[in-house]
């Protein structure tokens, strides 16, 4: 009989496998790691020979990688070595979607074997500071590391890693208890097929108990992946409901008054030592979801087809609620990233003063649109913004720029491009019209200026807008093009208007 599983994990994870193994005290698991191919291909023979030997043993084998890693090139089919594959190497601390969002922008996951030997590691990659900066600057933009509290000093050889590299790091907090929850799965689906002979009631619990858990990790895989606490909600309750049989579910999040909470759920909100109530006569329990003593909710479970089974429930809901916490977690940090992103993407195409696009928005617009189009363009100008600036000081002279872009804002229709481009500039793209509509949007512009000027106690606050505009003349033509020729009819417009005043004077 096979008394031993070995379980093969990669060498920059075997600190996490490590301490799961010694946790739970598996007697009959060898725990084995195999050099990284990703970061040293020239490792392929030792990795070749560690196989060698495992299938030689006969001893049952287990290979935990993701699905791209080149060890699954190096064993035949018929090998008698299982994979247990995931779709990223790091999924067994975070779910999918937020490894694949950190990694298109450009983050380096570092492992924790990897960080406790990143100098010996960089050193067999054939990496001198120079070459390594060179190559890490070209394949990302910043390092990060999931924390799970097993790396001495981390955010220290986090730090040291950084500035040899001369890259940012971010850490984030994570824990083991997918990790774990991966590795009791894969022992006892190895504990059915190898030690079935010592007790078929054991072993037909642990089938039970199996297909119990993959159809949770079926449910489970798909709550992971999700990036919106919405529809981990439903995904939860559905695990409940579908898998546990389960016909009363509530999430109680904590934003509604004590009133509106039933005793055994605020109960539990209240007491930070507990985490859970088990209402043994109502055949229902209530869990805490929550993660680094933040709470995120508090399930109320009951009604199950199996009442005889609620406390057996209860004990699953209590690992699952654990993995849940991570999940939302996961979510926040996800969601705090996306909203930075979209913030630093708002600012960097729009005028802080006035809100409408800027330069840089035109210049990206520019780009796009490098061929011809057809488009008509209007340019303005600010009359006498230098003169109010110098006179009357900068907070009038912003005080004309906002007047304008509010007149231009209620002049355009919602679809047309509107962007301050300098200091008393600004310009509009909409779509092909006719010189009589363009025209008419002039006429709407000035009868916009005059209701803005109405009534102004400052004389020196008048707006006045010197405006051109530019139609495609017969064929497309560049961006650049059409905003030359309108700001010369802008500058024709002004000299007109300088003309007049001067007249008015005389």
């Amino acid at each position: 009989m096979r008394e031993k599983l070995t379980i093969f994990v990669c060498e920059n994870f075997y600190p996490d496998y490590r301490k799961i193994i010694e946790e739970e005290d598996y007697k009959d698991v060898v725990l084995v790691s195999f050099p990284c191919l990703c970061t040293d291909r020239k490792r392929k023979e030792e990795v070749e020979t560690l196989l060698k030997n495992i299938i030689e043993s006969e001893n049952p084998a287990l290979a935990f990688c993701g699905e791209h890693c080149d060890l699954t090139k190096l064993l035949p089919e018929a090998t008698g070595v299982d994979f247990w594959k995931s779709e990223h190497c790091f999924s067994h601390l975070a779910n999918e979607s937020f490894l694949t969002y950190i990694i298109e922008k450009g983050g380096y996951l570092v492992g924790s074997g990897w960080l406790e030997t990143w100098q010996e590691q960089l050193e067999k990659q054939g990496f001198d500071q120079e070459t390594a900066r060179r190559f890490y600057s070209e394949v990302a933009n910043e390092l990060v590391f999931f924390d799970t509290g097993i790396v001495s000093d981390s955010r220290k050889k986090l730090r040291e890693l950084s500035n040899y590299l001369d890259l940012p790091f971010k850490i984030i907090g994570s824990d083991l208890k997918m990790t774990k929850r991966m590795i009791r799965c894969a022992v006892n689906e190895w504990r059915q097929r190898y030690l079935n002979e010592r007790s078929k009631k054991a072993l037909e619990e642990s089938r039970i108990q199996t297909a119990e858990y993959a159809a949770i990790f079926d449910v489970l895989a798909k709550i992971v992946a999700y990036t919106n606490k919405r529809d981990t909600v439903g995904g939860i309750k559905n695990l409940f409901l579908m898998v546990f049989g389960a016909e009363d579910f509530k999430y109680w999040t904590g934003d509604l008054d004590k009133a509106e909470y039933p005793e055994a759920v605020l109960s539990l909100m209240e007491n930070p030592a507990k985490s859970y109530s088990y209402q043994k006569e109502a055949d229902g329990f209530c869990i805490k979801i929550e993660r680094s003593d933040k709470l995120y909710g508090v399930i109320e479970v009951g009604g199950f087809l199996f009442p005889e089974n609620t406390e057996k429930y209860l004990n699953f809901a209590i690992e699952i609620a654990m993995i849940l916490g991570l999940v939302f977690n996961n979510i926040e940090q996800y969601e705090k990233i996306t909203r930075s992103e979209e913030n630093l993407s708002y600012l960097s195409f729009h005028d802080p003063m006035t809100e409408l696009y800027n330069r840089t928005f035109i210049n990206d617009y520019f780009e796009k649109n490098s061929g011809l189009i057809e488009r008509t363009v209007f340019m303005f100008d600010i009359d006498r913004l230098k003169y109010v600036n110098d006179t009357f000081g900068h907070a009038d002279g912003d005080k004309l720029i906002k007047s304008a872009a509010k007149v231009l804002e209620r002049s355009f229709r919602e679809e047309s491009i509107l962007a301050r481009i300098g200091g008393d500039e600004f310009m509009a793209i909409i779509p092909e019209t006719d010189k009589i509509l363009a025209d008419r949007i002039l006429e709407r512009l000035r009868e916009e200026v005059e209701n803005n000027n109405r009534d102004l106690a400052e004389s020196h606050l008048a707006l006045s807008l010197s405006a051109g505009f530019a139609l495609p003349q017969g064929a497309p033509e560049t961006l650049e093009a059409l905003m030359q020729r309108a700001d010369e009819e802008m500058y024709r417009d002004k000299t007109e208007r300088r003309k007049k005043f001067a007249e008015s004077k005389a």
